[in-house]
């Protein structure tokens, strides 16, 4: 939103430590490994929360509660990490790799990609979002680069970061709408485009597509799309049971009440298919 480089996803935030160059983190709520605190211990890096229900022992605690404490807070930490600057080990030299990615999205955009399905250009748009799970070793960010002949992605959080990795947010097919708290904004844009094409959302070849799940909050924003009738793709690992009962409510009741479904595929190309099918 101001031009600041991404740095990483959550899956990195130990390494950004261990590199020994940081002089200051600031933890709020989300996505926090509480191993974070005993690793830091090693380097000159304090952690610092400050989110009242995210305490974590061995930390700085910084509560902020307003705008106003936002403020103090910030000084507090920008002041903690020029202190600790001096601590710096002056040895450290750290390779940088720089790859240009658009990140953005506008009305235009969503008025462009509202035609593109009209004039049948694109078959659909997908919204890849969520974890980037250290445990999921399938290529999904290249099943999703041949997706994107046919159709145009959306993506948010970690799964963001991935194709900036890779070099795919090009604004033409891949658009960055934000952090995986910003999921709304997909949901806006469904709607635009719903809109625009005079349809309901649960009527547009609109698929969420969340590949690696990591944490709990994922699968409540796949609901979230559910609920608004969008179709749910959930790869591995799962934390939803498969057993009968659920597989039934996933199945049957949220297409009787949202005409939308979740299924669970853990196969990169079996996803492929079942898009281009």
């Amino acid at each position: 939103k101001y031009g600041i480089p991404l740095a990483g996803h959550m899956v990195l935030q130990e390494e950004v430590i261990a590199t020994g160059a940081i002089d200051a983190m600031a933890l709020d709520s989300q996505c926090v490994m509480p191993s974070l605190a005993s690793l830091a211990e090693c380097y000159h890096t304090p952690l610092i929360t400050t989110n009242p229900l995210a305490k974590i022992p061995g930390t700085i605690y910084l509560p902020v509660e307003d705008k106003k404490s936002a403020e103090k807070v910030a000084k507090q930490i920008l002041k903690i990490a020029r202190k600790n600057f001096k601590k710096r080990n002056k040895n450290i030299k750290i390779e940088e790799k720089e790859v240009e990615a658009i990140v953005g999205f506008d009305e235009k955009i969503a008025d462009d990609l509202a035609k593109q399905l009209q004039n049948k250009e694109i078959k659909g748009i997908i919204a890849v979002i969520g974890c980037k799970n250290p445990r999921v070793q399938e290529d999904w960010v290249s099943v999703y680069k041949k997706a994107s002949k046919d159709y145009a992605i959306l993506t948010t959080g970690c799964m963001a970061f991935e194709f900036g990795r890779n070099g795919l947010l090009d604004g033409k097919r891949f658009f960055h709408l934000g952090s995986c708290v910003n999921n709304a904004k997909v949901a806006e844009i469904f709607k635009r485009i719903a809109d625009k094409n005079k349809k309901r959302i649960t009527d547009m070849p609109f698929l969420v597509s969340a590949p690696a799940p990591l944490t709990e909050k994922c699968v409540a924003i796949g609901f979230f799309f559910a609920a608004l009738g969008v179709d749910v793709h959930f790869g591995y690992p799962m934390m939803i049971s498969t057993d009968s009962n659920v597989e039934d409510f996933l199945r049957t009741v949220l297409k009787k009440h949202f005409q939308s479904r979740i299924f669970l595929e853990t196969n990169p190309e079996k996803l492929y298919k079942e898009l281009t099918g």
